[in-house]
């Protein structure tokens, strides 16, 4: 499965069709952030980003089974 644009993601998290601790969904703005990104809610402990490529912008967290599927059914990857 090719990975979804961040904007179609956006518009499934504008629609209320993505995990509600999901904020939000950016593109790439090179040279600062150079990976397409997905924000998550402050949870209380930070906020936390994923790239793309499985890997973290902020911190890191456990990921809640139905953000797994979410991100996943958009073809990104999970982090290790």
């Amino acid at each position: 499965m090719s990975q979804k644009t961040p904007n179609s993601m956006q518009k499934q998290v504008e629609r209320s069709q993505a995990p509600k601790s999901i904020d939000r969904v950016d593109n790439a703005s090179p040279p600062r952030d150079r990976y397409d990104r997905i924000h998550f809610k402050d949870d209380g402990h930070g906020k936390h980003a994923l790239y793309n490529n499985g890997t973290w912008k902020h911190g890191g967290r456990a990921l809640t089974r139905e953000e797994k599927k979410w991100i996943t059914e958009n073809g990104w990857p999970l982090p290790n």
